[in-house]
């Protein structure tokens, strides 16, 4: 991903390095709305402690 943006630049494309950073903070984006849903799972493990659900968070993450 980070190829293509350094590709875009050395280009001097603009229009395809503006696509290229939409993407990257789409990708962000959706990061940070898994580490929410990681943290919102955590505090119900808090809430019910189990070994199945610390095993389905190792996975996830």
């Amino acid at each position: 991903m980070f190829g293509l943006m350094i590709l875009g630049l050395m280009c001097g494309q603009g229009g395809l390095h503006y696509i290229m950073m939409q993407l990257c903070i789409q990708q962000h984006v959706n990061l940070s709305q898994r580490m929410l849903m990681l943290l919102n799972l955590l505090n119900d493990v808090e809430k019910n402690p189990g070994p199945v659900l610390y095993d389905k968070i190792y996975i996830v993450y």
